[in-house]
């Protein structure tokens, strides 16, 4: 779905695009636990589709501030410093390459407008302010769809809280694909492992015995995340370097004691041949 709604649209030539009135999308979601992969995802995607620009990664709690209407401020400046990237790059309107902007956290930037309390009236005037400036970016893509060079904007939102967002955000138009990014499966459990034990198996420090507890893993760790994973085999690596830092002090010492056996045996020698010639 990423290809077909997302990339290809914002790829294809703008020729095939108009003939057949498709508008890329400005906004996506990728929702799922944590530890899934979304951020990584979001900035494979981003350079997929604009490999000549970096995309512009924020958290949502960077852009709450303490005073009132810091917040509406900060999400104006987001959407304006696309304006901005636009004139600079030279063209009317602005470039042709896209502007990706990864918004992580959004749930805490983007929460429901229907909460009780004394901050409801703070959330939702950050919400509404969301909300027009990422339908402007919407009406842009749209001219440059009908065939009028302008500039484009990808807004990639992350969140592990679907359901706190407000509901206004999810309508097509806005945050219109929406993809969820489940826990592993034992295939993709067992590809994460490979991941990260590949250099292990290149130098070789991956005994065959190791490589049939890896499978075993994979099978075994149900429900566990990419990020579970990862730190499994942090552990484990940890662990591995103990005992080898072990083995080598233990050799070491052994080695030692060696020679100076040796040494001893060495000097005895010595003094009983003294003795003997005198």
């Amino acid at each position: 779905e990423l290809d077909t709604r997302v990339w290809l649209p914002h790829v294809a030539p703008a020729a095939a695009a108009t003939r057949l009135d498709v508008t890329p999308p400005v906004g996506v979601l990728l929702y799922g636990p944590p530890g899934c992969g979304k951020s990584h995802l979001a900035v494979a995607l981003a350079h997929a589709i604009s490999p000549s620009r970096s995309p512009k990664i924020v958290k949502g709690p960077e852009l709450k501030g303490a005073l009132w209407g810091q917040d509406e401020h900060a999400v104006r400046d987001l959407f304006e410093e696309e304006d901005e990237v636009g004139r600079m790059d030279g063209v009317e309107g602005g470039a042709e390459a896209v502007r990706v902007v990864i918004l992580d956290e959004a749930e805490s930037l983007l929460s429901s407008r229907e909460l009780n309390g004394s901050s409801a009236k703070h959330y939702n005037s950050t919400v509404t302010q969301f909300l027009a400036c990422l339908d402007g970016a919407a009406e842009r893509q749209a001219e440059r769809a009908a065939g009028r060079p302008t500039r484009r904007l990808l807004l990639l939102a992350l969140t592990n809280r679907r359901e706190m967002l407000d509901a206004a955000l999810l309508r097509p138009g806005r945050l219109e694909v929406q993809i969820e990014l489940p826990l592993p499966d034992e295939a993709g459990r067992t590809a994460i492992l490979q991941l990260h034990t590949a250099r292990l198996e290149q130098s070789g420090a991956l005994e065959p015995a190791a490589l049939a507890d890896r499978a075993m893993l994979a099978r075994s760790s149900v429900g566990l995340s990419g990020a579970d994973l990862l730190g499994v085999v942090r552990e484990a690596k940890s662990a591995a370097l103990r005992r080898f830092c072990e083995a080598a002090e233990l050799a070491s010492a052994s080695a030692s004691a060696s020679a100076s056996a040796s040494a001893s045996a060495s000097t005895s020698a010595s003094a009983s041949a003294s003795a003997s010639t005198s």
